[in-house]
């Protein structure tokens, strides 16, 4: 029922569209909901703590993903290996992460605010590598199946996000354990 769902054999430009699209909105508008859900439910200073975690993480994935995936999906010659596009963005990441980590101790952050960020900056990682693997799916003619894989994964995690929200009360908690959901769909995604 997955495989039928995520690669249709009669796949066409105009689904592809529809799931460019819907794919879009539900990631343009995850940190929207985010930041809501979180100044209604345990207030605004809370959701400025999320603010912050999501800036940090947005302006290091750009060392995370560096282009890669722009460079990938136009090498249909596969003059490279997918293995060589995997050691880049181990590379990159890798080097995200040591610059988050210089971030976040040159701040001095403590407590609920040093989990959103950490956090932040390792969901962020972990979608570079997820990035990696939809453009594998883009390269090879299949960008339908990349959006879906968007789509699924952005509602995936934002369901841990809310329902940790509801729960626990506390943006590190969610922020946990929206990272690890996205972990376990960029592991499947691999599959």
């Amino acid at each position: 029922m997955i495989e039928k769902f995520f690669m249709p054999s009669n796949h066409n430009m105009k689904r592809t569209y529809i799931w460019t699209v819907l794919a879009g909105s539900v990631y343009a508008g995850s940190s929207f909901l985010m930041s809501m859900f979180t100044s209604k439910c345990i207030g605004v200073a809370e959701a400025g703590i999320l603010a912050l975690a999501l800036t940090i993480g947005n302006q290091l994935v750009t060392i995370g993903f560096y282009n890669i995936r722009t460079f990938q999906v136009s090498d249909v010659t596969e003059k490279y290996t997918f293995s060589d596009y995997c050691f880049l963005r181990v590379i990159t990441v890798s080097a995200m992460l040591l610059v988050g980590f210089v971030w976040v101790l040159k701040d001095s952050h403590r407590g609920v605010k040093l989990a959103a960020i950490s956090f932040a900056i390792l969901f962020r990682a972990i979608e570079a590598v997820s990035d990696l693997l939809e453009g594998r799916y883009q390269q090879k003619g299949r960008y339908d199946v990349a959006c879906k894989g968007v789509f699924v994964k952005v509602l995936s995690y934002l369901a841990a996000f809310l329902i940790t929200l509801f729960i626990t009360k506390n943006i590190g908690h969610c922020s946990g354990r929206s990272c690890s959901n996205l972990s376990d769909c960029a592991l499947y995604s691999r599959q």
